[in-house]
């Protein structure tokens, strides 16, 4: 599978990638050395026996033997954790505001106490992180249009909450980003940084407008 490595570490929260074996969302509570604690999700996926329901897993210790392997596929051992969920019933999407969303050195966590496991039911079975006022517009249900473009190699999810807009504007607007992102993946070995930066620059002007792009990359 290619992976578009350079655009994936310019706004990854916005991208996924499919066939990449089963997710299952963890929730636990996480008991730090420095004595404060917190109740939160982690994700996994792959094709790891945790990444799938085991009951050798739903248990306290099964939740640090996760995290300990988990973390051996960092060289920096940081994990990410979500301390809400919102999932967009309309969509079907899951959101993390970036305020929810924490990173935590796995040698800081002293124990953990299982909660649950539950296999994801949102689309792409991924979390996106988002700023904090994008969140609170999702939230609030009155996004203006919602766009979607289908190529044999991805989707392009499209959030409007710009009352100006119509569907048509916005469609106009991100369809020939939707048709380079198709493009630009099919041709990924010759993919370049320059090009990674105009789409970067390309998304924010959206975002500025109130446009906001989800991408999901399937094999080629």
């Amino acid at each position: 599978m290619k992976n578009i490595i350079l655009i994936l570490l310019l706004f990854a929260s916005n991208i996924a990638h499919a066939d990449l074996g089963s997710t299952l969302l963890y929730k636990a509570k996480f008991v730090l050395k420095n004595g404060s604690s917190f109740v939160g999700y982690f994700d996994v996926m792959g094709y790891d026996e945790y990444c799938n329901l085991n009951k050798k897993y739903c248990t306290d210790r099964g939740v640090q033997q996760i995290l300990v392997a988990e973390s051996r596929k960092n060289s920096n051992s940081i994990l990410g954790f979500y301390k809400k969920i919102h999932i967009d019933k309309e969509i079907n999407f899951c959101f993390v505001s970036q305020s929810d969303f924490l990173k935590v050195h796995v040698d800081s966590i002293k124990y953990t106490i299982f909660i649950q496991a539950t296999s994801p039911q949102y689309h792409f079975k991924y979390v996106h992180i988002v700023a904090d006022e994008v969140l609170e517009q999702i939230k609030s249900g009155l996004h203006k249009n919602y766009v979607r473009f289908d190529s044999d190699v991805t989707e392009v999810h499209v959030l409007s909450y710009n009352p100006n807009l119509s569907w048509a504007a916005v469609s106009k607007m991100v369809a020939p980003l939707a048709e380079y992102l198709s493009v630009s993946h099919l041709n990924s070995d010759r993919y370049s940084i320059k090009t990674a930066k105009k789409i970067e620059i390309k998304i924010k002007e959206l975002e500025q407008q109130k446009i906001y792009i989800f991408i999901l990359y399937y094999p080629c």
